[in-house]
């Protein structure tokens, strides 16, 4: 295929992927057709240009769909499930353009979250080790003070019952 061509298929297919997150699509296929955009490029050049395009254009509709879902689930008597599966769409598209700060953020967000709201919820809870992987996934990647934030969130716990057996 010559490179006028790959360059069009790349950038119609990011475009494709941009209408899908304005029109607050967040699921599977979107995904698949992310991940169709990232590996069009005719050349090196051509991948990493849309790695960065599409990093640039996750970064700008993250905190927007998550202050809409936010909002909305406010509105409508919250639903937070959904933005669960927004900050986990994020977390999995992050990951797809190797923005790896970005994608333990959101990881971050779903995590407290799901403390917050589903603390009583067996299927949701968050578990002492999926904070002490989260954790070791910022400290493996160099994001010291996510980490730290990681490592306070899975110890308050323990402080509170250290507390209280005082």
């Amino acid at each position: 295929m010559p490179q006028a061509m790959a360059d069009a298929a790349t950038l119609s297919a990011l475009a494709l992927f941009a209408s899908r997150l304005s029109c607050r699509r967040f699921g599977d296929e979107d995904l698949r057709v992310l991940e169709a955009a990232l590996s069009a490029g005719a050349d090196v050049p051509a991948l990493l240009a849309t790695r960065s395009a599409a990093r640039r254009l996750l970064r700008s509709s993250a905190a927007e769909a998550l202050a809409f879902t936010a909002a909305g689930a406010s509105l409508d008597g919250g639903d937070e499930r959904r933005s669960l599966a927004v900050a986990d769409f994020f977390s999995r598209a992050f990951a797809l353009v190797g923005d790896v700060e970005s994608c333990l953020a959101m990881r971050y967000e779903a995590l407290l979250l799901r403390d917050a709201k589903y603390c009583n919820d067996l299927h949701l809870q968050v578990s002492r080790q999926e904070w002490l992987t989260f954790a070791t996934d910022c400290l493996d990647n160099g994001f010291y003070t996510i980490a730290s934030k990681g490592t306070w969130t899975l110890l308050i716990p323990l402080r509170r019952r250290t507390r209280s057996l005082k």
